[in-house]
């Protein structure tokens, strides 16, 4: 019985490290829901890559644009990061809380890279600032 135990789990082990990635351009191997984020958000954008990574338990996505933009997209196909480098963010995107505390007390900044997690929203300004915010879109902390 424990052989086969510790076969099972060094045959997990392997296959687990053996993943590959799959890379490429082809926006219909994104889940529909990815697919329908990117022609809302980002219509005119031309695909430059797309990085599919099967995990065990997960999949998530990633897709860079030619003009340098970056999406991440979680296991459920929502939308995780969206970094555009020195452009800004669509507004749609940004929760209103947050776009709003953005506009009142940065008025002169854009916001070019946003990330969210199960806690917090991560935002970066383009004067090189970090805020963050928790879920309900309320300031809690900065960072430079």
């Amino acid at each position: 019985m424990k052989k086969n135990l510790i076969f099972a789990l060094l045959a997990l082990l392997f296959v687990q490290c053996d993943h590959k990635d799959i890379v490429t351009q082809d926006k219909s191997r994104l889940p529909q829901q990815a697919q329908d984020f990117i022609a809302t958000y980002f219509p005119t954008e031309e695909v430059s890559y797309i990085t599919i990574d099967k995990e065990m338990v997960n999949t998530t996505y990633e897709v860079k644009f030619v003009g340098g933009t970056e999406l991440s997209f979680d296991k459920n196909a929502e939308w995780s990061e969206e970094d555009c480098q020195r452009a800004a963010v669509p507004e749609g995107i940004i929760p209103t809380a947050i776009a709003n505390y953005v506009r009142q007390n940065f008025s002169n900044e854009i916001i070019t890279q946003i990330e969210k997690d199960k806690r917090q929203y991560e935002v970066h300004l383009s004067n090189g600032l970090e805020l963050y915010f928790n879920r309900q879109g309320e300031y809690v902390g900065a960072d430079s």
